[in-house]
């Protein structure tokens, strides 16, 4: 493994904690979250069955899907990988001082 690949674990670990850390993330919305989420998932188009608009609104709509799309991929990391990347960011921190 290389420096670079260890730095972007580390980065997506600490993202991981970052996003879960704002959004109250225990493993599902807390009642406080879900109203949030619920509101940018229609804000971002997703709850309607058929797109209307002209291709400015479809690259703005492809936009905040995609924000949203980053916000659930942080919040929803299964735990198993979150453990793999644990034991990678441990290991390389802990042999001969290479972090």
């Amino acid at each position: 493994m290389t420096k670079e690949d260890y730095d972007g674990i580390k980065r997506n670990r600490e993202l991981v904690k970052v996003y879960r850390e704002a959004f109250d993330w225990k493993g599902k919305p807390s009642d406080q979250t879900q109203p949030f989420l619920d509101d940018l998932a229609n804000f971002c188009g997703l709850n309607q069955a058929k797109f209307v608009g002209d291709e400015h609104d479809m690259i703005k709509t492809l936009g905040r899907i995609e924000v949203l799309g980053r916000i659930n991929f942080f919040l929803n990391r299964p735990q198993n990988e979150i453990d793999a990347m644990d034991k990678i960011i441990e290991e390389w921190e802990t042999d001969d001082g290479r972090a």
